[in-house]
């Protein structure tokens, strides 16, 4: 009886194992369909000799305005970087791709708008191996940017206003901010924005209230640097006050435009996870500040470092957008700041040009 059921038991097994036999050669022969249909190549895709650290030491050791073209900073500034993150522990070699790979791949993406199909081919990686590199690196630099993107001083007078007497000491309580950054992060409860303090205040455009905490210019009169160009002095107290206060909000004009300009990402935000999207803004603002850290008279710096450069003309003036609550009294009560800054600063011009 035991030798039948020993039997029984084989002929059980040997159809498991031909059932099984059957389901591989079954997968094999779609397999074989499918690639043949879709003409797949069985070719490696990545062959090329140049291999990814091979790209790097060409760029590094050419010309010096290779580097800069293809990593939007200089030589020195992109081997300190990675130099940087690795002594902070933010970022290690790994078998197949280093530091310096990893930063480039990151730098070509968010510096030329790169897609990673073309990242990767460049560097001879799969498109994993870049898409996952990238993402390592945005939260290295992000970790960064915890210092970087912080306040060089918490109080006292910025040294841009403090040492300009166009600024000082009208403007020693101001912080300049790009309008439609500024207003979206206000609006949202979940940037936990930095509402000012004391006799602080933002300066912002004709479109927001002229509410405490917030500045804004004379409606109704000569704003824009474009529109004093040409023009003469300007006319009255209102007018200058105008001017100036323009003048200052040119200086962050002319960041939000270099940051552009370094990083074209910031123009055209691929379809990412919105969380890595959020990331992308502050490890650009971080490679902005390390590259003024490190070297100043940077190419793109330069270029934007005129004060005549004209801001854009595409904001609203006029409609007012009102994000916050308003009163009659808040309106009153900066109009009566602002109309003290404003006389104080004409009595100041008209005194020095009578």
């Amino acid at each position: 009886m035991d030798n039948f059921n020993d039997s029984d038991d084989e002929i059980a097994l040997d159809t498991r194992h031909q059932e099984v036999f059957m389901a591989v050669i079954i997968c094999l022969l779609k397999l074989i369909r499918y690639l043949t249909r879709h003409n797949i190549s069985h070719n490696p895709c990545r062959n090329s000799v140049l291999t990814g650290r091979d790209y790097i030491y060409e760029v590094l050791h050419g010309n010096p305005t290779i580097c800069f073209d293809n990593f939007r900073m200089n030589k020195e500034v992109f081997l300190n970087l990675c130099r940087t993150l690795k002594e902070m522990n933010l970022l290690k070699n790994g078998k197949k791709v280093s530091v310096e790979e990893a930063v480039a791949m990151f730098l070509l993406i968010v510096g030329h708008d790169t897609r990673h199909m073309l990242v990767a081919d460049q560097f001879q990686h799969s498109t994993y191996m870049s898409s996952w590199w990238f993402k390592k690196v945005l939260r290295a630099l992000c970790t960064l940017g915890t210092d970087l993107l912080r306040p060089a001083q918490q109080t006292g007078v910025h040294e841009n206003i403090l040492n300009n007497p166009k600024f000082f000491p009208y403007f020693q309580h101001c912080t300049a901010n790009d309008s439609r950054v500024f207003i979206d992060a206000m609006t949202s409860a979940q940037n936990n924005f930095p509402m000012p303090r004391g006799a602080q205040f933002y300066l912002v455009d004709s479109g927001y209230p002229n509410i405490p905490g917030f500045l804004a210019p004379y409606r109704g009169q000569r704003y824009h640097l474009r529109d004093f160009r040409g023009q003469g002095r300007p006319r009255g107290r209102r007018e200058l006050f105008n001017y100036r206060h323009s003048c200052l909000r040119n200086v962050i004009e002319r960041s939000i435009r270099v940051l552009k300009a370094r990083f074209p990402i910031m123009k055209h935000m691929p379809s990412y996870p919105l969380q890595r999207q959020r990331l992308i803004p502050t490890a650009c603002c971080t490679l902005h500040n390390f590259i003024r850290r490190h070297h100043a008279l940077d190419t793109l710096f330069m270029e934007y470092s005129t004060e005549q450069m004209q801001m854009r003309n595409d904001e609203v003036d006029g409609a007012e957008q009102d994000p916050i609550a308003v009163d009659a009294s808040q309106r009153a009560q900066m109009g009566q700041i602002r109309d003290g800054i404003a006389e104080q600063m004409w009595n100041d011009f008209d005194q020095n040009h009578a």
